[in-house]
């Protein structure tokens, strides 16, 4: 397999068949105390002043814990190789 990207996946083919995707911005948006946090490097844990929603990852991978599902992705994902990115709104 050759370096691509896959547009049902949303996400860029690395040899051997992983699956990475490109995480532009890494944030979400707590819809109950309305706060907004962003995961600027890997193992940045950021949680929201009410505890509902946190986010880690940076740049390299988005993981969110949630205590309820009021919250709203708000990261921006990237598109294509290194030579034109494109980006793509995660909401």
């Amino acid at each position: 397999m050759t370096d691509g990207y896959d547009e049902d996946a949303g996400r860029v083919l690395r040899g051997m068949g992983t699956v990475v995707p490109r995480v532009i911005r890494n944030s979400a948006m707590c819809l109950l105390c309305g706060e907004e946090i962003v995961s600027v490097h890997p193992h940045d844990f950021r949680m929201c002043r009410c505890g509902n929603i946190s986010v880690d990852g940076g740049h390299a991978y988005a993981r969110r814990v949630f205590r309820t599902q009021h919250w709203e992705d708000t990261s921006v994902y990237g598109r294509g190789d290194n030579s034109g990115i494109s980006v793509e709104d995660g909401r």
